[in-house]
């Protein structure tokens, strides 16, 4: 596995693509905010009505944006700044070889996504109208630790969001790569397993755990040759590994 080639990175294109995709949060938020006061008047506190009165407002406000086509409009101008975020942030300009990498790219997308929405909507709400949002974890000890919480209590769904928004913040991290590496291998997705187990060897060459785990994975494949090298590596390194 060849190491990962280091590309300079063009952080001024990535910060005006989420800028703006900020910007355009804050656009959508205030349009909403009058919309909801113009159906339940300029005073409405979402603090003084009872939880279904809320949810009756929420339900009435969803079908007034997209019975006047409103929803698709704010849609539409959302996406170019997220295309904008895919080709500056991501580099992503070529089609996916398949399903299993659109499936984790665009989960890791989200939750990025959804990050960065909170933010765009605090630089947005003032005093009087801030609702409390609530802020994403930045620190990736607690990522790891809430992600293997939730495996303990067999949420399988949230574990892997918490590890792929550990990646989100610092994809060239082997570590990150071989803990997600390791939960896909627990949840019995070996393919995706093998693919962050690789990632983990590009970007450290020598990172013992991962070459056992990457020889283990090509032999259930019955890849032995192929296993018997990476497993060679890792005796190399620590003859006493095994």
């Amino acid at each position: 596995i060849p190491p990962r080639p280091r590309f300079p990175k063009r952080k001024d294109g990535a910060k005006r693509a989420v800028s703006d995709y900020h910007k355009e949060i804050a656009n959508i938020s205030k349009l909403v905010l009058e919309e909801y006061r113009d159906m339940f008047g300029v005073e409405a506190n979402l603090h003084d009505c009872g939880r279904e009165s809320l949810e009756e407002r929420k339900r009435k406000l969803v079908y007034e944006l997209n019975k006047t086509g409103k929803y698709y409009a704010f849609k539409e101008q959302l996406k170019h700044s997220v295309i904008k975020i895919v080709r500056e942030k991501y580099f992503r300009t070529s089609r996916f070889q398949d399903q299993n990498e659109l499936h984790a790219f665009l989960s890791e997308l989200y939750v990025y996504l959804l990050d960065e929405m909170h933010v765009g909507l605090g630089v947005y709400l003032n005093p009087k109208d801030k609702t409390p949002v609530p802020e994403p974890p930045v620190d990736t000890d607690q990522l790891k630790r809430f992600a293997l919480e939730a495996e303990n209590d067999g949420q399988q769904d949230l574990a892997d969001k918490y590890y792929q928004q550990r990646l989100a913040m610092d994809r060239n991290n082997a570590e990150f790569w071989f803990d997600y590496g390791v939960f896909n291998l627990s949840i019995g997705n070996n393919e995706r397993s093998r693919e962050c187990i690789k990632e983990t060897i590009s970007l450290n060459q020598t990172h013992l755990q991962g070459l056992l785990l990457y020889g283990i994975l090509l032999a259930m494949d019955d890849l032995y040759e192929e296993a018997e090298i990476f497993i060679e590596m890792a005796t190399n390194i620590d003859p006493n590994s095994i």
